[in-house]
């Protein structure tokens, strides 16, 4: 007579699988969409390409003429279906406000927007039936060494929990403010998933995919390390691997994704 001597294996394999089934769920609308666009906003690359000394109150002016209504209608001329747009990287500035990274950063005046532009440009996008979507570096932003000491990163192959866990609450902090509003998040240089996230224990990819979510359950979910290779070290995490990939960028930072719903979780 067969016997089964443990079921766990077999549960591990069915929540498993359900873990995939949800992440494809998620991201089902994509494939429908088709194709999108990207705008890397960043204040560093504003600075450059205008020629500006970048500080607080220019930042503010740039976030605050953000034309919205003349973005979204764009995207609807050409008929894109979603839009991203980086919240930041690595100058250390921000197109939308969070309380929680200016009470760890200590950096005032802050230099996150009074601005949410996520939230204006959700406006403008939902009546024309568009998507919005963020883009958000995994890590610290290199160039405000400031920040990098309050949020305790180390570059490198380095578990850097105590980083880990102040950045969920960072990213926590965006989700619950924006809510069903953004329908996924690109998390840009994990470049060390091994040291960073396998790991059994939080923080991981399982709580770095829960702090994302916390606004909206059923956000798509992408980590992003440049070289397409499979981050998740379990499917229950509900990760996939890169995003979709950009096929064309112009010099104004605006990029064309193709189809991808697959990289997404």
């Amino acid at each position: 007579m067969w016997k089964v001597k443990s079921i766990a294996p077999c549960l591990a394999v069915l929540l498993g699988c359900s873990a995939v089934l949800k992440g494809q769920t998620r991201a089902a609308w994509m494939q429908e969409a088709q194709w999108g666009v990207m705008t890397h906003y960043l204040a560093d690359w504003q600075a450059q390409v205008h020629g500006l000394a970048m500080s607080v109150d220019q930042w503010n002016k740039l976030v605050d003429g953000f034309d919205v209504e003349g973005m979204a209608k764009q995207l609807q001329s050409v008929g894109a279906r979603y839009y991203q747009i980086s919240i930041g990287q690595n100058s250390g500035y921000y197109l939308s406000p969070n309380a929680v990274y200016d009470k760890i950063v200590g950096i005032q005046p802050s230099k996150c927007s009074r601005r949410d532009l996520v939230a204006d440009l959700y406006d403008a996008l939902n009546k024309r039936g568009i998507r919005l979507m963020v883009y958000l570096p995994s890590g610290a932003p290199g160039q405000d060494k400031i920040a990098d000491a309050a949020l305790e990163w180390r570059n490198g192959p380095n578990p850097n929990q105590e980083f880990q866990r102040k950045w969920e609450q960072v990213i926590r902090e965006w989700s619950q403010r924006w809510g069903k509003k953004v329908a996924g998040w690109w998390f840009d240089g994990c470049y060390f998933p091994n040291s960073m996230y396998r790991s059994p224990n939080p923080p991981n990819f399982a709580s770095f995919a829960a702090a994302a979510r916390a606004g909206n359950p059923d956000a798509a979910v992408a980590p992003n390390d440049l070289r397409g290779l499979l981050h998740a070290s379990a499917p229950s995490m509900g990760y996939g691997r890169v995003a979709p990939t950009p096929i064309s960028t112009t010099s104004e930072g605006w990029r064309r994704c193709t189809r991808g719903s697959h990289c997404w979780k």
